[in-house]
């Protein structure tokens, strides 16, 4: 996944952010850049949250599973 969001994307927030502040004019390159912030950071959360979930639930399942063993 690239970190970089496309400008397809950014153009799509970019706008959101537009309509948000009631469509006034002379901030699109504020908005892009908010925009493409905004959007980076999503993705570089994303990236974090999956990369701990290919780790693995590590101490709860192993405590779930020695939970389990000892009660039978």
């Amino acid at each position: 996944m690239s970190r970089i969001p496309s400008n397809e994307q950014i153009e799509a927030r970019a706008y959101e952010l537009f309509l948000e502040r009631g469509g006034e004019h002379g901030h699109d390159m504020e908005d892009w850049l908010s925009a493409e912030n905004e959007l980076t950071q999503r993705r570089e959360e994303i990236e974090s949250i999956y990369a701990q979930e290919k780790e693995g639930p590590v101490k709860v399942g192993q405590a779930a599973y020695a939970g389990s063993r000892s009660g039978h």
